[in-house]
């Protein structure tokens, strides 16, 4: 099975019960976003899931929220969760908005999941306004506990 299929049919059950996903990383990435944008923003989740914890606080301090996801079960649970939250599935490698759409395209918990990095770096170049802000996050392959998965 290919890591697509894989991540659209399978890791939406494990994320939804996902102890990790409830960690402080979370609510302090989007405590770091808030930060970067102003007040009706628009901003786009790139694996938006189901929009807990991070298009969530954003939402609820005032920005324009999108996202996209590979899990069409994560986008209806985020659509019944957040109907303000204009999401879609989709994928970080082709994301199906237009170009210099956002003020800030963040990528989140995401990024080490999709099988070409430069690809979706591209897109969220793409999607993101000029003079906009891209945020995402990388595994560290050297960290002690990430290199003990190798």
């Amino acid at each position: 099975m290919d890591r697509k299929k894989y991540q659209r049919d399978y890791y939406a059950n494990s994320w939804i019960h996902s102890k990790h996903r409830d960690t402080q990383y979370n609510p302090d990435i989007g405590k770091f976003i808030l930060n970067l944008v102003i007040p009706d923003s628009l901003v786009c989740d790139i694996g938006i899931g189901d929009g807990l914890p991070i298009a969530q606080i954003l939402l609820e301090s005032g920005m324009n929220v999108y996202g996209v996801d590979v899990s069409p079960k994560l986008i209806d649970i985020c659509k019944n969760y957040f109907p303000q939250i204009d999401c879609k599935t989709g994928n970080a490698e082709k994301i199906p908005y237009g170009n210099d759409m956002f003020h800030l395209t963040y990528c989140v918990n995401t990024i080490w999941y999709v099988p070409n990095t430069m690809k979706a770096i591209n897109e969220l170049i793409r999607v993101t306004k000029p003079g906009g802000m891209i945020v995402f996050d990388i595994m560290n392959q050297y960290h002690v506990k990430i290199s003990k998965l190798h």
